[in-house]
């Protein structure tokens, strides 16, 4: 049961998203000059095998009261930071939590292009914790 990565959806899936993808190129040079807010919903042991460097840990992604990440996510408004949700194979989970945040008006949201996985090796951006 595989499940499609973004890079594979096609015109009529990419109409149901609520905000765009962010390529790995542009998320890495992002990351490595620490302007852009990236939250990582992959579950907490995943998270924990390796992150995005400075990354926010948001296991639960159904939780609408957004209580860990809140300030993370107003500071990133003031500074007019790009906001990047970094998930995992499951894209109708990444793509209910970005609805959120797009409907909570939240600006500058979107979804690394392909999740964790396309950058998971490249540790330039990535830490074992």
């Amino acid at each position: 049961n595989l499940i499609p990565t973004f890079c594979k959806l096609k015109h009529h899936e990419l109409k149901a998203w609520d905000c765009p993808r962010m390529s790995k190129e542009e998320f890495v040079w992002r990351v490595t000059r620490d302007q852009i807010l990236v939250i990582d919903i992959r579950n907490q042991n995943d998270f924990n095998r390796g992150s995005v460097l400075r990354s926010l840990s948001y296991p639960t992604p159904s939780d609408s009261s957004l209580h860990n990440i809140v300030e993370a996510l107003k500071s990133a408004q003031k500074t007019n930071l790009p906001v990047c949700i970094v998930g995992s194979k499951d894209i109708e989970l990444t793509k209910a939590f970005t609805s959120l945040l797009v409907r909570s008006r939240y600006d500058g949201i979107c979804v690394l292009d392909g999740g964790f996985e396309v950058v998971r090796d490249d540790r330039s951006i990535i830490g074992i914790h």
